[in-house]
């Protein structure tokens, strides 16, 4: 932790998305990254932080290059994209909710 103190010290949120009613998803990056001083911001290390605002805890912590957070992005992409979609009845087509659609994008992956 101490090793790396100070580029833990210069990260910055750069965006939060809302989860479900309890998670948030925030992305930290660099300073150049969220003032847009860099050409591209995905080469870029960053870093993703699952965070419980009833408990106020952090669940869970990615950085950029996560297998991890990777395999739970394609698993789970409707929560990633539709915050609300959990609370209805679910129509949408994706591969977190279609067989077909799941094998097809292993297929191109």
């Amino acid at each position: 932790f101490f090793k790396y103190f100070q580029q833990i010290l210069k990260l910055r949120m750069w965006k939060i998305q809302l989860l479900d009613e309890e998670h948030l998803l925030i992305k930290y990056a660099s300073e150049d990254v969220v003032t847009l001083r860099v050409q591209d911001p995905n080469s870029q290390p960053s870093f993703f932080v699952v965070y419980n605002m009833l408990s106020t805890k952090v669940v869970a912590a990615y950085d950029n290059t996560s297998e991890e957070f990777l395999e739970l992005f394609e698993n789970f992409c409707d929560m990633f994209r539709n915050a609300t979609l959990h609370f209805q009845t679910q129509f949408t087509c994706s591969a977190s909710t279609n067989i077909y659609a799941r094998q097809i994008q292993q297929r191109f992956k």
